[in-house]
């Protein structure tokens, strides 16, 4: 396939082929190495650049050397590629990535920890990349990407969040946005990472969005204690405790059976 390729002046197509497989951390830690560029632009193998998305991104950092990483708001498309604009709503007003954000509005950590960094897409300085490398399965689970972000944000001098869309994220067959990502997983990662005192409302904020869904992962693993736990942290206050999806929560840390034993 890539040997196919129209010939473009100016273009060099390399091919890497990892034999055996590195894994995903591994493979784009070898990506960042290889690349020749003073700023790097990964994109997974599903997802789509929009037309004229790399001049956008480029053209954000001329003149402001200072900008760590660029990335603009990403279009859901189903597995056949049909956009749903109602969902990329969502998901850009989700992690921070609207009008009222543009620029360089969130600390880098902020833009981290509130995953408005997103997993692809995105334009950023190659030594950067090269300085943290992605950890892998064994230490972050599948949520490399977003720990890059969170980690990448105290050594760079800004973000810059671009209000234009960019970049297409493909939702896989019978998969959610999270399904590689447990909850309480994730919930216990963002709880360790370091946080200035300035940023910390950010890890709050991003914590506290995740509380009800690790609550009920918790219940489902049989982790009675630490779904209470979390029930009543600062992370899941009254106001949720006292709604209807809050005192379901309870009735299932209360009366339910675990459904697994396995994270």
């Amino acid at each position: 396939m890539v040997s196919s390729f129209e010939r473009i002046p100016g273009v060099d197509f390399r091919y890497l082929w990892n034999h055996p497989s590195l894994g995903q951390a591994n493979n784009i830690n070898r990506l960042y190495r290889q690349a020749r560029g003073e700023r790097a632009l990964l994109l997974h193998d599903d997802d789509l650049l929009l037309a004229g998305a790399v001049d956008v991104l480029v053209a954000c950092c001329v003149g402001h050397a200072d900008i760590g990483a660029v990335y603009g708001k990403h279009m859901i498309i189903t597995a056949d590629g049909r956009p749903l604009p109602a969902d990329s709503d969502e998901l850009n007003h989700y992690y921070h990535r609207t009008s009222r954000d543009e620029g360089s509005k969130l600390a880098p950590i902020e833009a981290g920890l509130l995953q408005q960094f997103p997993n692809d897409g995105f334009l950023v300085e190659t030594k950067l990349a090269r300085q943290i490398p992605l950890q892998t399965r064994d230490k972050v689970g599948d949520m490399c990407d977003m720990d890059f972000g969170v980690r990448l944000g105290p050594i760079a001098k800004r973000f810059y969040f671009v209000n234009q869309f960019t970049a297409k994220y493909r939702l896989t067959s019978g998969l959610t946005l999270s399904a590689n990502v447990t909850p309480a997983h994730l919930f216990r990662r963002l709880d360790e990472y370091p946080v200035p005192a300035e940023s910390e409302w950010g890890r709050d904020a991003a914590l506290s969005r995740l509380a009800p869904q690790a609550v009920v992962e918790y219940v489902n693993l049989g982790e009675r204690k630490k779904a209470m736990q979390l029930y009543v942290s600062k992370h899941h206050p009254l106001r949720r405790r006292l709604s209807p999806g809050g005192l379901r929560r309870l009735a299932a840390i209360v009366f339910d059976h675990p459904k697994s034993k396995t994270a």
